[in-house]
């Protein structure tokens, strides 16, 4: 039985180095115009979501969902993230499937994440990804209330009252 762990490790240490090393030479693509691995993607992406379930703020959003904040959150959205992620009528950003990993397009069609986590998002930004920390520690480009105003709107972007709907869908 020990021998066998000693196996398990050995063969996790080796796989480790192979890694760094192929790294180290260059053998792992790091251009934006490459498919990535399929384990490349799983532990992208099980990782970032991960990270923020564990640290986006737990509860309800500070500020409520009202016409007022969902209007605010919609100007917040035109301003800073229409431009990367979508209006109201994009399908397809081309600007957007030429980033690596490509700009998920929810301006027609929302997100599933709750709030919180939106918020936590757009607050930190995604580190090699091109998103930005509009919350960053100093001289933030965005106040936190602006951010769960925008993270309000984003999640309920399918469901926006009718009024909201016409002002987003007018350019």
């Amino acid at each position: 039985m020990k021998q066998f762990f000693i196996g398990v490790i050995v063969t996790v240490v080796v796989g480790v180095a192979v890694a760094c090393g192929a790294a180290k030479v260059g053998l792992i693509p790091g251009n934006a115009d490459a498919s990535p691995g399929g384990v490349e993607s799983f532990l992208a992406k099980t990782a970032l979501d991960a990270y923020v379930e564990r640290n986006a703020p737990q509860g309800e959003a500070p500020v409520p969902l009202n016409d007022e904040n969902l209007r605010a959150g919609m100007k917040v959205y035109k301003d800073q993230c229409l431009g990367c992620h979508g209006g109201a009528k994009e399908e397809s950003n081309p600007f957007a499937q030429a980033m690596y990993p490509p700009i998920p397009q929810f301006g027609s069609r929302g997100l599933h994440d709750e709030p919180a986590e939106i918020f936590f998002i757009a607050k930190h930004g995604i580190r090699l990804s091109g998103m930005p920390a509009f919350g960053r520690a100093q001289d933030p480009l965005l106040k936190d209330d602006d951010l769960w105003k925008v993270a309000l709107f984003i999640h309920n972007i399918k469901t926006l009252p009718p009024a909201i709907a016409k002002e987003y869908a007018a350019k």
